[in-house]
């Protein structure tokens, strides 16, 4: 298990739900998925993701699963 203590494997399937979700819960947006060559959308998309887990990460401790949400959102669209 490479020695990841269990707070970082938290934080890790916190970030991995939210990626796999985009597939159940934005299953039909094409920019979540770089679907039918929306790659101008798709960008867009993960700038804003990424600029929701920087607002979280200032805002508060309470923000900080919002920002691993964000964060696991956008590597999905990135990894599409």
């Amino acid at each position: 298990r490479l020695g990841i203590n269990s707070k970082l494997r938290s934080v890790i399937d916190q970030v991995c739900t939210s990626n796999v979700l985009v597939n159940l819960e934005e299953f039909t947006s094409p920019s979540s998925h770089f679907d039918n060559e929306a790659f101008s959308e798709g960008s867009i998309l993960i700038a804003n993701r990424l600029a929701d887990v920087q607002t979280n990460l200032m805002r508060d401790s309470l923000s900080v699963f919002d920002a691993r949400q964000s964060f696991g959102q956008a590597m999905h669209t990135l990894q599409d």
